[in-house]
């Protein structure tokens, strides 16, 4: 059993949902880049009694949902703006959430009557989304926006490309 803090391997791509329940020495959790999401995978923290943060690192999820019973001792949550939608069930009272605006985060921490910090705003969603068949591959493609740094690109359970520069509309 990890105990302090534990950082989930750069090479590991899914968290079986049970990974950490009853994980008891558990301080601190960071989940890594690469990791994406298996179905409608809930990651549960049950009686992990000293867990006090968990970050997830910007990288492949674009959802999250996770669970806290008996964890009264999170206090920080920090979420990157790659995870649009999650939801916390059990959450204790008291914790602090770092997320995006235009998120789930501000709602949820709301609801559970947690603090949240703003990282940023993510602009909202793009217009103009065109799909293309190229040979064995799909092009997609859309209008540009003002005021963006780049773009994500994302299925269902995983972020594909992170696209850099407002101009570069395209992606394989």
């Amino acid at each position: 059993q990890k105990a302090g803090a534990y950082v989930v391997p750069e090479s590991t791509a899914y968290i079986d949902p049970d990974a950490f329940n009853y994980a008891k020495k558990l301080t601190k959790l960071t989940i890594s880049k690469n990791v994406s999401r298996h179905a409608y995978t809930t990651y549960s923290f049950e009686n992990c009694s000293n867990l006090q943060e968990i970050v997830v690192k910007q990288g492949k999820l674009n959802s999250i949902n996770m669970s806290f019973w008996y964890c009264d001792k999170l206090k920080k949550i920090t979420l990157p703006s790659s995870i649009m939608t999650m939801n916390m069930y059990g959450l204790p009272e008291g914790v602090t959430i770092y997320g995006w605006n235009n998120t789930k985060a501000k709602s949820i921490a709301k609801k559970a009557k947690c603090k949240f910090v703003s990282l940023g705003t993510i602009p909202n969603k793009v217009s103009g989304i065109r799909v293309k068949k190229i040979i064995d591959k799909y092009q997609i493609s859309w209008n540009a926006s003002s005021n963006v740094s780049g773009y994500q690109v994302y299925t269902k359970y995983e972020t594909i490309a992170d696209i850099k520069g407002s101009n570069n509309t395209k992606c394989n």
